[in-house]
């Protein structure tokens, strides 16, 4: 018995690392090359194909004024995504990016299931006026119960759906600007509706944040078996215990009848 029981926690060992090895990375490469202003409230779909596995997203532009959520343009170029708000000037002088001039501007990006970002490129631009670029970025998540591709909440709400929907934040503050990959991981992060915005919050550097998001990658997050599937497979495997020692006394019977 005991070493059956060996057999089988090397067996789901083995699975776990299989699953691991298999587990596919999904990658969003963002390009096209779309207006600076455009209709509010407007979706950008996208899909990323990984190990024979398929990941879909939906992606919206909105902004902060004051207390209040509101729709905005989401707009593509060959940099990435980008927004342009009302008092953006019809996205002139680098205002159709994810800024915090003014508004606070923010990318919802809803995926049909669960994933942990792992990393993206935060490509930074220069707003009109200023004399320096920064990409520091706040980053949200949670989970949205219904369904994913629909706008998670409505023009002019206040700010407390936004907090109610992704009540997880953590922020990606650096120091120098760069079009390389930029690891947000964050251990433990997961769901399948994620916000980026420009830097919101304390222990901010107090500049203004302007970028476009591009070269998104997601982790799909793995089912973890629920404790009812363990105690069936272990009460599995006791049972197969069983049966090779009755099979055992039976034989060990059917020889001596023999003799």
């Amino acid at each position: 018995m005991r070493s059956l029981w060996k057999i089988a926690a090397g067996l789901l060992a083995l699975g776990a690392a299989g699953s691991a090895q298999a587990a596919p990375v999904f990658t969003f490469d963002f390009s096209g090359n779309s207006s600076t202003n455009g209709t509010y409230g407007n979706a950008r779909t996208f899909s990323s194909t990984s190990s024979g596995q398929t990941l879909n997203l939906r992606a919206t532009g909105w902004s902060i004024n004051g207390s209040t959520i509101n729709t905005s343009y989401l707009g593509i170029w060959d940099a990435g995504l980008g927004v342009t708000s009302a008092g953006d000037s019809n996205g002139s002088n680098n205002l159709h990016t994810v800024d915090n001039q003014g508004r606070v501007d923010f990318i919802v990006l809803e995926f049909d299931r669960a994933v942990q970002l792992t990393s993206a490129v935060f490509n930074a631009y220069q707003i009109t006026g200023l004399n320096y670029q920064d990409t520091d970025a706040t980053i949200r998540y949670g989970t949205n119960p219904g369904v994913w591709n629909s706008d998670p909440f409505t023009d002019g709400a206040d700010i407390a759906a936004m907090n109610l929907l992704t009540p997880n934040s953590y922020n990606s503050d650096v120091s120098t600007t760069s079009s390389l990959d930029r690891n947000i991981t964050k251990n433990g992060a997961a769901g399948n509706v994620w916000i980026i915005s420009a830097r919101t919050g304390s222990g901010a550097d107090y500049k203004i944040d302007a970028f476009k998001l591009d070269k998104l990658t997601a982790l799909p997050v793995l089912a973890v078996p629920e404790p009812g599937t363990w105690a069936m497979m272990i009460v599995g495997f006791g049972f197969a215990g069983a049966a090779m020692r009755r099979r055992r006394r039976d034989d060990a019977a059917a020889r001596a009848a023999i003799a």
